[in-house]
């Protein structure tokens, strides 16, 4: 399982807000096309993106750089 697919099945498991396809669709897009997906999905971009701010600073300070 690679990063972006732990971040889809945490998501799921803990806040599970939005469905897992839109989950799937905003790691798909996020590093190009944040606007677009805000647009289409604005319902749910601010539990999805919450989410991944708190995963990468999780991800920093188990590597020990938070």
């Amino acid at each position: 399982m690679n990063e972006k697919e732990a971040f889809i099945k945490a998501y799921g498991n803990n806040v599970s807000v939005a469905p897992t396809e839109v989950v799937e669709r905003f790691v798909a897009m996020m590093d190009h096309q944040n606007d677009k997906f805000y647009e289409e999905f604005r319902e749910y971009y601010t539990s999805i993106t919450d989410a991944w701010g708190v995963w990468r600073d999780a991800i920093d300070f188990a590597k020990g750089k938070a």
